[in-house]
C-alpha cells in the first residue's frame, strides 16, 4: 500500500516538487541533496522512495523525521512498492530491481500523483526524477506536470550515453549485448530527452565545462546543477552538517572517535560503495597488500566480507591500532576529517565529488559502469589521484597495491 506522510490541511503548497530517485543508495543521496537545495529555496518536497528503502532509512536513522524540521525544510516522505520480496538483495541483482522499476512501480506512482493532484493545495509544480525512472515522464505527461530529469553521474558519462545509439547502430563498435535488459534500460530514457523540460546534471561548470558546452551545442538541454552534496561540503560550515539522513544502512559513528586519536593525514579510508564487488581471489590480494603497507586503515566493508578478512589477516593486526573495520559510515564526515590523508575508492561519482570537495587524494580501483571513465578524469585530466592498472587478465597483485598505497 502506498504510504505518504500527510501535510496539515492549513498548509498551502505553492512550489511543490515530487522528487523520485532510482532506488539505490548512490542515487538516493544526491537526489536528497538536490531536494534539500530546492526546499531551502521555498519548495515543498515530496520525496518518493520504495517501501523497502523507506523502511530501511527509518530503521537506520531514528532521528530521521526530525532532521528536516531542525533545518526548517518542508520535506515530506512518500513510498511506493517495488513488489520484490523483502529479503531480495536488490543491490546484487540490479536487473531485477530495474525490471521492477519498469513493470511494478508506474501504476503506484501514478496513483500517488493522482492523489496529490486531487487538491489544489498539494498539486505538484513539477516532478524531479532520476533519468532512469523513465515511467515518471508518462505520469508527468498524463497529469500535465512538467518533469525535470536528474543525472546523478558526470556530464561525460551522460555524453557517452547520448551517443551510444550512434556508436552501436552505425557499427562503429561491435556491441554484442544490445538484447541485454540493462543495456536497453539504460539507453531508453535517452530516446525521450526532449520530453523533459531539462536535465540537471550532478556536476559544475569548472569541472566539466567543455563537455557541458558540447552537450548544449548538440541541442541537449542540460544544466550543471551540482555538486549534490551536503551544505558543509561546499562551505566552511561545521562538519556536523555533513549528513544525508538517507542511508539505508545504519552508520557507525564510533569511527569518528577513532579518527580523533590519529595523527593528521595518517589514515587511508577505504570504501567500494554499496554495489561494487571484487572476486574472492582479488579481495584476498587487496587485504594482503594493505597489510603489507602498514598504513592506518579505516575500512568500510560489507558485513558479508568481514569473515573473509578475519580469515586472512593475523589477529594481532586486526586487534591492533592499524585497522578499524566497520560496515557503513558517514562518508562525508570521514573525508572532511583532518586525520584522513587518502581514499581508496571504486571511483563512483558521488565518492569522486566528495573527495574533490574535501581535497582528499584518491587511489581509484574502478569496477564497473562509469567508474572507468571517472578514473580517467581523476588520474589523467585532473591529476587528483592515482589509479590501478590491471595486468594478467585484470588481476592486480598485492605488490602493486602495497606500492601505490
Amino acid at each position: 500500500m502506498d504510504a505518504m506522510v500527510p501535510a496539515s490541511a492549513s498548509e498551502k503548497c505553492q512550489l511543490h516538487a515530487v522528487v523520485v530517485p532510482y532506488p539505490a543508495q548512490g542515487h538516493i543521496n544526491p537526489c536528497m541533496q538536490l531536494a534539500k537545495q530546492l526546499a531551502s529555496r521555498g519548495f515543498t518536497i515530496t520525496f518518493v522512495n520504495t517501501d523497502h528503502n523507506h523502511a530501511r532509512i527509518l530503521a537506520s536513522h531514528s532521528q530521521h523525521s526530525s532532521i528536516w524540521k531542525d533545518e526548517g525544510l518542508d520535506i515530506r516522505f512518500a513510498s511506493i512498492p517495488d513488489e520484490l520480496p523483502d529479503h531480495h538483495d536488490r543491490m546484487a541483482d540490479l536487473a531485477s530491481l530495474s525490471q521492477a522499476v519498469d513493470d511494478q512501480m508506474p501504476a503506484h506512482f501514478e496513483a500517488l500523483v493522482a492523489e496529490l493532484c486531487s487538491s489544489d493545495d498539494s498539486r505538484p509544480t513539477c516532478i524531479v526524477s532520476d533519468l532512469f525512472m523513465n515511467f515518471t515522464q508518462d505520469v508527468a505527461n498524463k497529469f500535465g506536470v512538467p518533469r525535470v530529469a536528474v543525472w546523478c553521474q558526470s556530464a561525460a558519462s551522460f555524453a557517452i550515453h547520448v551517443h551510444m545509439p550512434l556508436i552501436s547502430f552505425q557499427g562503429y563498435l561491435p556491441v554484442t549485448d544490445v538484447s541485454n535488459y540493462m543495456y536497453n534500460f539504460k539507453l531508453r530514457p535517452f530516446q525521450r530527452l526532449q520530453e523533459a523540460k531539462c536535465v540537471l546534471i550532478n556536476t559544475f561548470d569548472d569541472l566539466e565545462r567543455d563537455v557541458l558546452k558540447a552537450l548544449n551545442d548538440g541541442k541537449c538541454n542540460v544544466l550543471a546543477a551540482g555538486p549534490f552534496l551536503p551544505p558543509a561540503s561546499l562551505s566552511k560550515m561545521d562538519s556536523k552538517d555533513n549528513r544525508t539522513g538517507t542511508g539505508i544502512w545504519p552508520e557507525d559513528q564510533e569511527c569518528i572517535t577513532w579518527l580523533e586519536n590519529q595523527k593528521e593525514s595518517s589514515v587511508l579510508f577505504i570504501s567500494f560503495g554499496s554495489i561494487a564487488r571484487l572476486s574472492d581471489i582479488q579481495f584476498k590480494e587487496l587485504v594482503l597488500g594493505l597489510e603489507a603497507s602498514q598504513k592506518l586503515l579505516l575500512w568500510a566493508i560489507r558485513p558479508s566480507l568481514k569473515e573473509l578478512i578475519h580469515s586472512l589477516l593475523p589477529k594481532s593486526f586486526l586487534e591492533g591500532e592499524h585497522v578499524y573495520l566497520t560496515s557503513w559510515v558517514p562518508q562525508t564526515l570521514i573525508l572532511s576529517h583532518r586525520s584522513v590523508g587518502g581514499f581508496l575508492t571504486h571511483g563512483g561519482w558521488n565518492s569522486t565529488l566528495e573527495s574533490l570537495s574535501f581535497g582528499v587524494p584518491t587511489i581509484v580501483w574502478p569496477c564497473f559502469s562509469d567508474q572507468m571513465l571517472n578514473r580517467k578524469w581523476i588520474v589523467e585530466e585532473w591529476k587528483t589521484g592515482k589509479g590501478f592498472q590491471a595486468t594478467n587478465a585484470g588481476f592486480i597483485t598485492r605488490e602493486d597495491i602495497e606500492r601505490l598505497v
